[in-house]
């Protein structure tokens, strides 16, 4: 356990904020700037998953939906906010394997973001393996819903 959170860890992306750049106003909040549907998705601790992306069995991503490009419009409207992806397997025999391949859905996830608009450095990511699946991984339709990408949105309050 320990060497895989190694892995995970040594791997994300700096999420501190740029030097001047302050913190939002207590009194402002997401709902009041983002778009209809995301202000109480991106209060601190709030975790989702992206929607409209599959990953097939090795980790690549079969299909590229809308859920990526509005999270990126969703935090271009609410710059103060700061998000960690974790990426997530069908568990398989191999815990190294599956650590690996997390960690490649959920920087895949973060790269699209960047591109879209999202500046890096509001941006984490870390892969979770197979160990926490939504469902039991007893059938192709179970272990495809296990195989995801989520959203963490970490408080952008100074001391984390």
């Amino acid at each position: 356990m320990t060497g895989l959170l190694a892995l995970s860890l040594a791997n994300l992306v700096a999420i501190s904020a740029p030097a001047g750049s302050g913190s939002m106003p207590p009194t402002r909040t997401a709902s009041q700037v983002v778009r209809p549907g995301w202000g109480e998705r991106l209060r601190p601790g709030a975790r989702f998953p992206i929607e409209g992306i599959a990953f097939d069995g090795r980790g690549g991503p079969l299909s590229r939906g809308d859920g990526l490009s509005d999270l990126a419009a969703a935090l271009r409207e609410a710059p103060w906010i700061r998000v960690r992806l974790e990426g997530f397997v069908d568990a398989s025999d191999d815990a190294r394997g599956d650590e690996r391949l997390s960690l490649a859905m959920a920087r895949d996830a973060a790269e699209r973001l960047v591109s879209l608009g999202v500046r890096a450095d509001r941006v984490a990511w870390s892969g979770r393996g197979g160990g926490d699946p939504l469902l039991p991984n007893f059938t192709t339709r179970a272990r495809s819903a296990n195989r995801r990408v989520e959203v963490v949105v970490v408080d952008p309050s100074p001391g984390t």
